[in-house]
C-alpha cells in the first residue's frame, strides 16, 4: 500500500524539478509514491526522467496547455497514496515527514500542518533588498519541537479576517499533508480540489471548511525551495505585480472568475483573495465573511499606484453591499494606518535582520551551503538526526 503520495506539478522548470525528482527518489522506502504532472512546452524533462526505473514514480507529461491550478487538478488526481503532500518543483520532502504520516496514519488524523524552519534558496535567487545574499544557502531555525491540535473552524475565521493573505495559520497540502479520502470529499462537493488562481491558498480553505482538525507540527517535515525563475522569487524581486492581460501566469487560464469587488491587477494579495473567495463560493452553504475593507486598505498600503483599480472596485463593493460612504472610508482610513504602521514595522525589521540582526542570530540560526535542493535534502536530514528530536521517531 501507498502510505503517502509526494505530488509535484511543474511547468518550463526542467533544471530544478530533476533535483527534486533525485532527492525523493533517493529517499529508501517503499511506503512513498513520487507523482509528477508537467506540462513543460519541451521534452526535456521527460527525456531527463526517461532512465529511471523505480515503480514508486510516477510522471505524465501533458501537451495541453493548462493553467497551474489544472495542472495542480491533474496531478493530485494521479496519486495512489492514502495520504497526499503537494510540493513544488524547487522543494522537496524531509525523511521524518514519513514518520509523520505514519503516526497520523495511526491516531486517524486527516491533516498535518508542519511550520516552516527550514528553507532552501537556489544559487539564483536575488531579492530587492539584499541582492544575492540569500543565494544558494539552506537555513534551519530554532523551532519548539512540539505537536498540537488545532480546530479548522478557528483557523477559517482567522483567515477570512486576513483577507486570505497566506496559509500559515491554516490546514496546508501545499506543504502540508492531508487523506486522499478527504481531498475527495472536497472534489465531490466543490467540482475540484483546487479553484481560482491560487491553488495552495484554495486547497487550504477548502480543507479548513470540510475537516474538524489538523495536527499542527513545529519542527521542519519539508524542505521550501526560493529560486529566481519561482514565484517566490518574482516576489521578492518585486516583479510579482502588474496588468491581469500582461502576467504570464494568468495567460494559461482559458477562464476565471474575477469578482468586480476585487481590484482589477495581479499582485500576491489579489492572487490568494480571488482563490479564496472562489472556493468559498463553490463550497454549498458556506457564509462569504470576507473583510474586503480591510483588502482594500492592504492593496493601497501595498500598492498605491493601482489606486485607481482599487477604488473601482471599492466602489462596486458600497453599490452591492448598500453601505454609506462614511461607513466605508473610516474603516478604510483606520485600516489603512493600522496596516502602514505594520509595513514600516515589518521594512525596519528586515533591514535591520540584514545588517545587524545576522550577526546577534548567528548562535541560533544554523546556515550551510548547498548546490541544489538534492544535497540541501542531504545536509538537513543529516542534521535532523543528529539533533535525535523528533516528534514521531518510534
Amino acid at each position: 500500500m501507498v502510505l503517502l503520495s509526494i505530488v509535484i506539478a511543474t511547468h518550463n522548470r526542467q533544471n530544478y524539478a530533476i533535483e527534486a525528482i533525485r532527492s525523493i527518489l533517493d529517499i529508501n522506502n517503499n511506503k512513498i509514491q513520487l507523482v509528477v504532472h508537467d506540462t513543460s512546452d519541451s521534452f526535456l524533462l521527460k527525456d531527463l526522467v526517461s532512465n529511471i526505473v523505480d515503480i514508486r514514480f510516477k510522471y505524465h507529461h501533458c501537451t495541453e496547455v493548462l493553467s497551474m491550478t489544472e495542472n495542480y487538478n491533474r496531478a493530485v488526481a494521479l496519486a495512489d497514496g492514502k495520504y497526499i503532500t503537494l510540493i513544488g518543483d524547487d522543494d522537496t520532502i524531509l525523511n521524518e515527514l514519513i514518520d509523520a504520516v505514519e503516526y497520523a496514519n495511526a491516531n486517524d488524523i486527516s491533516v498535518i500542518t508542519p511550520k516552516v524552519f527550514a528553507e532552501y534558496y537556489w544559487p539564483d535567487y536575488n531579492t530587492k533588498l539584499s541582492g544575492n545574499y540569500h543565494a544558494g544557502k539552506l537555513r534551519i531555525t530554532p523551532f519548539a519541537n512540539n505537536k498540537k491540535i488545532v480546530m479548522s473552524d478557528k483557523a477559517l475565521t482567522q483567515a477570512f479576517d486576513a483577507c486570505f493573505q497566506g496559509t500559515y495559520d491554516l490546514p496546508k497540502l501545499y506543504h502540508g499533508v492531508a487523506k486522499k479520502e478527504l481531498l475527495d470529499i472536497i472534489k465531490s462537493n466543490t467540482g475540484d480540489y483546487f479553484h481560482g488562481v491560487s491553488p495552495d491558498i484554495s486547497i487550504a480553505i477548502s480543507l479548513a471548511y470540510y475537516s474538524d482538525n489538523y495536527l499542527v507540527v513545529e519542527y521542519p517535515l519539508t524542505l521550501p525551495g526560493s529560486s529566481g525563475n519561482s514565484n517566490s522569487g518574482r516576489s521578492a524581486m518585486r516583479t510579482h505585480v502588474g496588468r491581469l492581460e500582461d502576467d504570464p501566469h494568468m495567460k494559461r487560464f482559458k477562464s476565471y472568475i474575477w469578482n468586480n469587488t476585487l481590484p482589477r491587477f495581479f499582485s500576491v494579495e489579489t492572487v490568494w483573495a480571488q482563490a479564496g473567495i472562489e472556493t468559498i463560493n463553490k463550497i454549498p452553504n458556506s457564509n462569504n465573511k470576507f473583510n474586503y475593507l480591510k483588502f482594500y486598505s492592504l492593496c493601497l498600503v501595498n500598492h498605491p499606484s493601482y489606486y485607481r483599480e482599487v477604488f473601482s472596485a471599492l466602489k462596486c463593493y458600497k453599490n452591492e453591499s448598500g453601505l454609506s460612504s462614511m461607513a466605508i472610508l473610516f474603516p478604510v482610513f483606520k485600516y489603512i494606518m493600522y496596516l502602514g504602521y505594520k509595513k514600516i514595522h515589518s521594512l525596519t525589521y528586515k533591514v535591520y535582520s540584514r545588517f545587524v540582526g545576522n550577526k546577534v542570530k548567528s548562535n541560533q540560526m544554523v546556515e550551510f551551503t548547498a548546490l541544489n535542493v538534492f544535497d540541501a535534502k542531504k545536509i538537513a536530514d543529516d542534521y535532523l538526526c543528529k539533533l535525535n528530536k523528533c516528534l514521531f521517531k518510534k
